[in-house]
């Protein structure tokens, strides 16, 4: 696994829900087995008064993409 190239994708329902502390940890596995761990590159979005919550990287986010899902979808019974 030494020098490859990896990065995070962690998605949930929540807005943040502990993403961040998921891509540490992921980005710490990482390292520990000397991989090269890539971050998110884009400026954070919505944290301004012309922002949306469709922004790219509206969860303002550099470690690893994060992504917020839908939880009002009907669950089976």
């Amino acid at each position: 696994m030494k020098d490859k190239v990896r990065g995070g994708l962690y998605e949930l329902a929540s807005q943040n829900g502990d993403k961040l502390s998921t891509l540490l940890q992921l980005t710490v596995f990482a390292m520990q087995m000397g991989m090269i761990w890539v971050g998110v590159g884009d400026l954070p979005g919505n944290n301004w008064s012309g922002g949306a919550r469709s922004d790219l990287n509206r969860l303002g986010t550099w470690v690893g993409a994060m992504g917020q899902s839908n939880a009002t979808r009907k669950r089976p019974a």
